[in-house]
């Protein structure tokens, strides 16, 4: 409303000058030498610093009064030491009906040109807005002393003089050329916000302030071309100090985007990969539109981003074919069922944001569909390792203020994720799991991979010859809180052996990591049978369990290994329980119980009656004595 009334005001003042220059043609004065009188005039009406280089102008009773004003500037404020720009136009040429005027005392303009004007709009915190002398930037809506301005400006502008004077203006066409315009939002002395559009062609056919009237308008934002286009009706009511638009059409084309200008000025873009081209349109169709001095009042919007790409910063493949349909209102944002590719996969997702303008409280729901995984991780695996594997899963986020600072603090998220039948190639896991922990060998003595290996069960005969590691699932659990990635989980299983992992991730990629391998309960009685000293690495469920080193740093530096220590801690540990164990028991002269091995019948010699098979069979109990030292051992050695 405020550009309505400045740009009405500016008008009425051209007009005021075509009169004087029209008193001045007729009294054959240089209209020129009123300048300083005029500047000065402005200045003071407009509160603004006014500077005009020429101004000419021509006059007959048919064509009316023609007024050029060349190289008209207008600064941020008054103040002779203060010489930011708030408006600078080449040359500004109007057109006066002086008929109309005479004989209907009506104000027309036949048109209003001009040509490359620039225009600077600056707030800053604890300073006067350079449009709005009445409002500081940095008062909250709501605050009552915005609530103060508005009221006081509502009031002075429902004049009923002011809005009857303004009411017989008419302009047939107002046509600006090669435009500029800085919105500029900064505290004093950072960069702040700015939005810059450039190129802007600006047209508006049968100006009124009583009716309805057509306008549209091109320009370039970060491109060399125009490539935002918008047009529509609008329509000023002064007595309320609103506008209404209707039927908007904007559409914006992404491809040609300078990415690299566009994360300078918005370092909150620097997630997006600058080398590669944005591509896709953004369509939105304003069914109606609202504003007032109060802010936006109405707002019913659809918009839709269609074959939309991008590629993030930190991966190796671009989003294509983005189709994303929303809903925007003067409060909230809506995203209904939305899909993009992913080299062959896909990913669908939904989402809204209540309250954009203030809490901004965000709601996201992904689904993911046959990524291949590989494509995105190559770059962080060892040299000569390769993954092959596609990914699907669920993950659910909600936040609030999408202001960068502390975002990810903000963020709360859970995602179930699974990878089905893949694979790691060039990789035997089980043999590079015998062969390297070389701490066994030492141990035992033994060459366990050789020693194990005969005696494999026919099921496994095979995998230590194998090229490649299969991993019949691989599933992870995890949530975000307080900007880490919690993994709860991380579950992967082949046929040979099954590993753990749990730990977090961070923003920064800083991560700290624990888990272990385990080998399947046949095969670790397999091998524990030709090696005993082994034992010492069965767990509560009979498996050989090999704890990895924990790792913390950069996750993209990950080395998971198995703990040679703990390895060898707990093969000494079991050894010494062992031998503690028969020392104690040689003292306390303490014998497990053998069955007699005699070749005659042995209900021949008791004369007892023949006992059952079953009883025959049964295993002698253990002496209480060494079941007491067995348990005191394990309490030693926990």
């Amino acid at each position: 409303m405020k550009f309505f009334k400045i740009f009405s005001i500016c008008v009425l003042v051209l007009i005021f000058l075509s009169c004087i220059g029209l008193f001045i043609a007729v009294k054959t004065v240089d209209i020129n030498k009123y300048k300083p009188l005029i500047e000065s005039k402005l200045t003071e009406y407009l509160d603004k610093k006014v500077y005009i280089s020429r101004i000419f102008y021509s006059f007959s009773l048919k064509q009316g009064l023609n007024l050029k004003v060349k190289e008209l500037k207008i600064l941020h404020s008054k103040d002779e030491e203060d010489l930011r720009p708030l408006l600078g136009v080449d040359e500004v040429d109007l057109s006066l009906d002086l008929m109309a005027l005479i004989k209907d005392r009506d104000i027309v303009v036949s048109q209003i040109f001009l040509n490359s004007p620039q225009v600077y709009l600056r707030q800053v915190a604890n300073e006067k807005n350079n449009l709005d002398p009445s409002k500081t930037a940095d008062e909250p809506p709501g605050s009552t002393t915005n609530e103060s301005n508005a009221a006081n400006s509502e009031s002075i502008n429902e004049k009923p003089s002011d809005a009857e004077f303004l009411s017989n203006l008419m302009v047939n066409k107002i046509q600006v050329k090669d435009a500029a315009f800085v919105y500029h939002n900064a505290p004093v002395g950072e960069d702040g916000f700015r939005v810059v559009l450039e190129k802007i062609d600006f047209g508006v056919d049968n100006f009124s302030l009583e009716k309805p009237f057509t306008f549209y308008l091109n320009a370039a934002f970060f491109q060399s071309k125009q490539n935002i286009n918008v047009q529509g009706t609008a329509q000023v009511d002064l007595l309320r100090t609103q506008a209404r638009f209707d039927d908007i059409s904007f559409n914006i084309a992404l491809e040609g985007t300078n990415l690299a200008l566009l994360i300078e000025q918005y370092p909150q873009m620097k997630f997006l990969d600058e080398h590669h081209q944005l591509k896709g349109e953004i369509k939105l169709l304003t069914n109606q539109m609202i504003v007032s001095n109060k802010g936006l009042l109405v707002l019913s919007l659809d918009g839709q981003i269609v074959n939309g790409s991008f590629k993030l910063a930190d991966m190796v493949r671009p989003f294509e074919n983005m189709q994303m349909p929303f809903e925007l209102s003067e409060s909230d944002v809506n995203i209904t069922d939305s899909t993009m590719n992913i080299s062959t996969g896909n990913v669908k997702w939904k989402g809204r944001v209540n309250d954009y303008l203030t809490r901004q409280d965000f709601t996201l729901d992904f689904e993911m569909f046959d990524i291949p995984v590989h494509e995105f991780i190559e770059q962080y695996l060892p040299q000569g390792f390769r993954f092959e594997g596609n990914l699907f899963g669920e993950q659910h986020i909600k936040g609030n203020n999408f202001q960068e600072e502390n975002l990810p603090q903000r963020i709360v998220a859970d995602s179930v994720l699974r990878m089905d039948n893949s694979v790691i190639k060039d990789f035997n896991a089980l043999k590079l799991i015998l062969e390297k922990i070389s701490v066994i060998d030492t141990f035992t003595g033994k060459d366990i991979y050789s020693t194990v290996k005969s005696g494999f069960p026919e099921k496994y005969q095979g995998i230590l010859t194998r090229k490649d590691t299969p991993i019949r699932q691989l599933s992870m659990n995890s949530r975000v809180t307080q900007g880490r990635l919690m993994i709860d989980s991380i579950e992967a299983a082949a046929d040979e052996l099954a590993v753990h992992l749990e730990g977090w991730i961070g923003f920064d990629y800083q991560s700290q990591l624990k888990g272990y391998v385990t080998l399947p309960s046949d095969l670790s009685q397999n091998i524990t049978a030709s090696v005993p000293e082994l034992k010492g690495l069965l767990d509560q469920n009979q498996q050989i369990r090999f704890p990895l080193k924990p790792y913390s740093g950069d996750i993209r530096k990950t080395k998971l290994l198995p703990d040679r220590n703990i390895i060898a801690k707990n093969l000494i540990v079991d050894n010494v329980k062992s031998l503690l164990q028969g020392v104690i028991s040689d003292a306390l002269e303490i014998r497990k119980s053998q069955p007699q091995q005699n070749s005659a019948d042995p209900n021949q010699s008791t004369g007892q009656e023949p006992r059952s098979i079953d009883e025959q069979q049964q295993q002698p109990q253990k002496p209480q004595e060494e079941e007491t030292i067995e348990g005191l051992l394990e309490k030693i050695f926990e």
